[in-house]
């Protein structure tokens, strides 16, 4: 299993407590970890991680072909620039020309398991659902493929399996319709009225049960999310692991 983390320098707390949750109980068992950053947090991560075999550094810069999040143009909402939340989310998607095997995970930097996570069973991908839908992401999904979600749950859960040749297809299928460079096309449809408007992960599960609903099973996932700073009071997972109600807990800096 090939791991994709993008890193913050926020996120950098809790990261070890993240690593060592994805070994402890992500199935299959990573053999590639993959870390994605600037090169200010690239060099805390190797001083972090760098003596660990199958640890691996990647600068977000080099993610991309000619996008970097400085050569976006400013997205506002309010007074705050959106640039980087976007730019995240084309990372997650760009990670296939990367990948050594047929599929790979992403994993948020700020979340930590609880529980054993499976994802695949039978062959087939797991897809993980929650209750929590927002419009706008799938405005902007329907405006990328012309058809709306089938999907009647959220697939945001701070993770996602990706297979890189569905995930081709995904990209071909924007470029063919918008006549622009996928990523490029992602952005010009970005509404900067709202705080967000694109999630990769409803993106991509949605046209994944829509081009091959035999080739994945659905499962309802729960998370508690509380603030970074309680992150200070996080349990030992011999505690944590009584929490049979949830799979993780997300330490969000955004909340107070």
């Amino acid at each position: 299993m090939e791991i994709f983390i993008p890193v913050h320098q926020k996120d950098l707390g809790v990261l070890p407590t993240t690593v060592a949750s994805v070994c402890r109980f992500v199935t299959p068992q990573p053999t590639r970890i993959v870390f994605v950053s600037n090169d200010k947090v690239l060099k805390n991560l190797v001083g972090m991680f760098g003596k660990r075999r199958n640890f691996e550094f990647l600068r977000e810069s080099s993610i991309i072909p000619d996008l970097t999040i400085e050569s976006i143009p400013r997205i506002y909402n309010g007074s705050e620039d959106r640039r980087g939340w976007y730019f995240q989310q084309l990372l997650k998607l760009s990670f296939s020309r990367f990948a050594i095997q047929k599929y790979y995970a992403v994993f948020d930097a700020d979340m930590v398991l609880v529980r054993d996570l499976p994802l695949f069973i039978n062959n087939k991908y797991i897809f993980y659902q929650t209750q929590s839908l927002h419009k706008p992401y799938f405005i902007t999904y329907e405006k990328l493929f012309g058809y709306e979600r089938v999907a009647q749950k959220s697939f945001i859960c701070n993770f996602m399996v990706f297979d890189c040749c569905i995930l081709e297809q995904l990209k071909q299928e924007i470029e063919t319709r918008l006549l622009k460079r996928w990523d490029l096309a992602i952005l010009s449809m970005i509404d900067q009225k709202e705080l967000s408007s694109f999630s990769e992960f409803e993106t991509y599960g949605n046209f994944f049960l829509t081009r091959f609903p035999d080739e994945c099973i659905l499962r309802e996932y729960k998370e508690l999310t509380l603030s970074a700073h309680r992150f200070a009071f996080h349990p030992v997972f011999k505690y944590v692991a009584k929490m049979k109600k949830y799979i993780a807990i997300t330490y969000h800096n955004y909340r107070r």
